[in-house]
């Protein structure tokens, strides 16, 4: 009975060792980064002037004031809504397909996992690539079908829609 807790109590003791590095990264990371940007937001900021004055709830009331906070926060909406629905759709039914058995299965599987290895810049070039105006894949299917090339990178609303999709 005594070695039982004995070697409970070393891996409870084991196991905070182990994370305590984790949790003081993730607060050193994450919570210390974002309470001091609260914090500072109390605050009129001017490196240039060296000045740094209370100004209170001045900022946020000025936020309310701002139209583009409006535009911002509706398309932010918009990305988080069509991106997080987009991706969990998408996921189970190739998850589903993939579940599957067919010839080459793991081959096809090992293609899948491909974006996700990838540097998000290789997947941002290949993005523009898909998108471009006169050689993108996507626009050249909507040519051979009405005749037009739309430009995806140019008008601000397609735009956002080609940043939400890729």
């Amino acid at each position: 009975m005594f070695g039982q807790q004995n070697l409970s109590t070393r891996r409870i003791i084991l196991a905070w060792l182990l994370v305590t590095p984790v949790v003081l990264w993730r607060l050193l990371t994450s919570v210390y980064p974002f309470l001091r940007t609260f914090y500072i937001s109390f605050f009129d900021n001017s490196p240039v002037r060296r000045t740094f004055d209370f100004v209170g709830l001045d900022n946020y009331m000025a936020l309310t004031r701002d139209a583009n906070v409006d535009a911002t926060l509706t398309f932010t909406l918009f990305f988080t809504v069509t991106s997080v629905a987009l991706q969990v759709v998408l996921g189970l039914a190739i998850a589903e397909l993939l579940n599957q058995r067919f010839k080459m299965r793991n081959f096809t599987r090992a293609v899948n996992l491909l974006p996700w290895a990838m540097a998000p810049i290789v997947i941002a070039t290949a993005a523009r690539w898909i998108f471009h105006q006169d050689y993108g894949l996507i626009n050249d299917i909507i040519w051979r079908i009405s005749g037009e090339r739309p430009l995806w990178l140019v008008n601000f609303t397609t735009a956002r829609f080609a940043v939400t999709i890729t």
